[in-house]
């Protein structure tokens, strides 16, 4: 989507350029997306980005391992130490980035593991390795079988749109391709109460609800550190890591909703903020190879702005 908008971007410059309409003396002012101008909130951002990207790297490293050893069968429960242990042994490591990088520096020139392999072994962890929707146990050798598990959309892409981690899951096709289709979590047989011979797809929910309920908690607990820091280094400390528990919380609760939700309204699209900052990062580099007067204003500064001149009511809060 951001990169579409580019291209839309590229398309109107060209044609005002063509209608003599601006040239290159003209003065372009770009509204810098909020939450981009704030260093905490940078930091948090690029701490999250690189743990995500570590965790990739361990997946990665995993399904390698699952390839080359052929003797590996079973379910993969997280009650079995069998099953289980080789991969703990490698997420306890996420916390070690810069070690972990140069150690699985080679896994990226092993074209066998794809993307799509790392983003189901991701998602099917974090379904306790189960089944969302049936609650059964996905085996290891079952998870990368295009013909048995499925990529699915909680909310269907042909009315989101979205096709990101927080609206996919990991599922058995005969599930999806037969009851699911189409349809929102909520207007399944087996949402509320056991049907079909599936049981309820509600109370698996209270797992994620739970990471909720922790980052909340650490989200006030920082809120209150920040407060109360006696020094910058200690506030500076405290609202990073508010701002990475908020990322964590928004990615969980985004999940959590789209299993709660009765109907996708006209506004419902998730990446609306990551586009916006990725848009605006990148018109800024592209706007100035063009025009060499190029400014910059805080997305606050417009807003108040706006509030002055009377097009948006002092009162209400921006609508998209």
């Amino acid at each position: 989507m951001a990169y579409k908008t580019l291209y839309r971007l590229r398309d109107v410059l060209n044609f005002l350029i063509e209608s003599n309409r601006i040239d290159s003396g003209t003065r372009i002012v770009l509204e810098i997306a909020r939450e981009l101008n704030d260093r905490n909130r940078r930091w948090a951002i690029e701490a999250y980005q690189r743990k995500r990207e570590a965790e990739n790297l361990v997946f990665k490293a995993a399904i390698s391992e699952l390839i080359v050893d052929r003797d590996f069968r079973g379910y993969a429960n997280p009650e079995s130490s069998e099953d289980i242990d080789k991969f703990r042994l490698w997420t306890e490591q996420m916390d070690q980035y810069e070690d972990l990088q140069k150690a699985l520096a080679d896994i990226d020139k092993d074209k066998s593991v794809t993307d799509k392999d790392v983003q189901k072994y991701r998602l099917w962890k974090e379904q306790g390795c189960k089944c969302f929707y049936t609650g059964k146990v996905i085996s290891l050798t079952d998870l990368f079988d295009p013909n048995k598990i499925d990529f699915e959309h909680t909310i269907p892409r042909s009315t989101s749109f979205d096709n990101s981690l927080a609206n996919l899951t990991v599922c058995y096709a005969e599930y999806n391709r037969n009851i699911k289709k189409n349809r929102l979590p909520v207007e399944l047989p087996n949402y509320e109460k056991e049907a079909l011979g599936y049981t309820a797809i509600k109370p698996r929910l209270e797992a994620w609800e739970c990471k909720i309920h922790d980052h909340e908690k650490w989200i006030d607990y920082w809120r209150v550190e920040s407060k109360n820091a006696v020094d910058k280094e200690r506030k500076d400390l405290a609202i990073r890591q508010r701002y990475l528990h908020q990322m964590d919380l928004f990615y969980w609760a985004n999940k959590v909703n789209r299993f709660k939700q009765i109907e996708v309204t006209q506004g419902f699209i998730n990446s609306q903020l990551t586009d916006t900052q990725i848009i605006t990062k990148y018109a800024l580099h592209y706007l100035k190879t063009v025009f060499p007067r190029v400014d910059v204003i805080k997305g606050s500064t417009t807003a108040q702005f706006r509030k002055i001149y009377g097009v948006q009511p002092k009162s209400e809060s921006k609508d998209r």
